[in-house]
């Protein structure tokens, strides 16, 4: 029997056609990140570090909100309207995160930013903080050595769109540690005192 007179299994079909779909998604979602991902004109570049832009009741250069934010004593994420992993701060290195994130992650769809272990969990919270089911999720668990507290909150602008989700994550270890006795004010500067 030639190659032409081969009988195909309807299976084998399903599994070609299933195949090629998931090859086609993934050329999609590749392509996307691409486009997400390209370098900022150099305009825009140097604009970061002149041109102030509002926030809240002041203003900042993108330079300075990115240094802000890497800086919080707590690992923040975002993912937006159309469920895109678009941010996460980089307060610590991946291996010192208490939620792994590397930057091949920025553009990928929320599913794909999450153990697919949690998806049981992610997905439906996800899908209540965008209706508006639920305004914040938080929760905490004991990881190793440290008390990971994490919460979920949907942005919405002041019109009432929603924008995105915000996770931030905090290792609560060092509250139980405080001393009870409560401080105030600075302690003395100077060394030896």
């Amino acid at each position: 029997m030639s190659i032409k007179e081969q009988k195909i299994k309807p299976t084998e079909v399903e599994a070609l056609i299933t195949e090629n779909e998931r090859l086609t998604n993934e050329i999609k979602r590749l392509s996307n990140k691409i486009a997400f991902l390209s370098e900022p004109p150099t305009d825009i570049k140097d604009q970061m570090y002149t041109k102030q832009l509002r926030f809240g009741e002041g203003y900042l250069t993108a330079h300075e909100a990115n240094h802000l934010l890497n800086n919080l004593p707590l690992e923040i994420s975002f993912i937006d309207k159309n469920d895109i992993f678009k941010y996460f701060n980089e307060e610590l290195e991946p291996s010192e995160m208490m939620f792994v994130r590397t930057s091949d992650m920025i553009g990928d769809d929320v599913g794909r930013s999450h153990p697919s272990k949690s998806h049981g969990k992610v997905m439906p919270l996800v899908r209540d903080l965008k209706s508006g089911k639920r305004h914040i999720e938080s929760m905490w668990f004991k990881k190793k050595d440290q008390y990971v507290y994490v919460s979920f909150k949907a942005i919405f602008d002041e019109n009432g769109e929603y924008l995105g989700i915000m996770e931030y994550v905090q290792d609560i270890q060092p509250f139980f540690e405080l001393p009870t006795e409560m401080k105030v004010g600075l302690g003395n500067q100077e060394e030896g005192k």
